[in-house]
């Protein structure tokens, strides 16, 4: 069985190489935000299973952390600059660069397969925040082409139709809110819930989905991303 597993999966990667050229024109050719288009053409293209949803979050990793330095923030409503986001990266990456470097001269003698795999997963960590303060930079809530796009960098994004918005209120202590804050945003409430038709889908890294019926929005100038939402809801 584990055999046929792993036979199962190396196909499924190498389908994924196969179509990655198409995959690489239909991206370009996209106009949505990168977070959003490029899990969705893959799952177009390729079998959506479990194993490519955290391939996608794995490329979007590495692309945020290495390849995005030269984009420019686009027009959005920003999420992060008015909360601790900043602060608490700062002080969690400092936290956890003196662990690594302490962890690995500590057993590099001792248990030198234990040092270098805490180093390597580290490492990866450190890439992760890299990206997904990047990722929040530059994929600020937007509404385009009928749809409100929110995202709190590689952690949870969503799409939502404006036809499928019943309404705008505050926030219900009795709701199910699902809460699109980010690390350092000290407010309890959120500035506005969005109120959806239909259960609307929330995306998370490695493939994790939830579904809700209330979504807590968190921005910068929410007063004016709520007459923007409302205006185009008309």
């Amino acid at each position: 069985v584990e055999v046929a597993l792993i036979i199962l999966e190396l196909t499924i990667l190498i389908v994924f190489i196969k179509y990655l050229p198409s995959i690489i024109r239909a991206v370009k050719l996209e106009r949505e935000q990168l977070i959003f288009a490029f899990p969705q053409i893959v799952a177009e293209k390729v079998k959506d299973n479990l194993l490519i949803k955290i391939l996608c979050s794995e490329i979007l990793v590495f692309y945020y952390a290495f390849c995005s330095w030269k984009k420019k923030q686009p027009n959005g409503f920003t999420v992060y600059k008015n909360t601790m986001y900043i602060a608490f990266l700062i002080m969690i990456f400092h936290a956890a660069l003196f662990e690594a470097v302490a962890f690995h001269w500590f057993f590099h003698d001792r248990v030198p397969f234990l040092a270098w795999g805490h180093t390597i997963l580290s490492v990866y960590g450190l890439l992760f925040l890299l990206a997904d303060f990047r990722a929040l930079a530059l994929n600020p809530v937007r509404i385009a082409d009928g749809k409100l796009y929110i995202s709190n960098g590689l952690m949870k994004r969503t799409k939502i139709d404006l036809t499928n918005i019943a309404q705008l209120h505050a926030a219900d202590q009795d709701e199910n809110i699902f809460h699109f804050k980010v690390l350092g945003n000290i407010d309890e409430q959120p500035a506005f819930v969005i109120e959806a038709k239909e259960l609307q889908i929330i995306h998370g890294i490695g493939g994790y989905e939830k579904k809700a019926k209330y979504i807590g929005v968190y921005a910068d100038d929410p007063s004016i991303l709520r007459l923007e939402i409302e205006s185009a809801m008309k």
